[in-house]
């Protein structure tokens, strides 16, 4: 990451990126960007 503005917080120095538009193809994959259990089906069903 060469871009970004590095800021210091209380869990140390972090760096914020913002306009960072990402593009997924949904055929391939769908792109769940967590790390927590993802329940699909409620997923799906609010984004139909």
């Amino acid at each position: 990451m060469n871009e970004g503005v590095d800021r210091q917080g209380r869990n140390g120095f972090t760096r914020a990126l913002f306009t960072i538009q990402m593009r997924f193809d949904l055929k391939d994959r769908f792109p769940a960007m967590t790390i927590k259990k993802l329940a699909f089906k409620a997923v799906a069903s609010e984004l139909l």
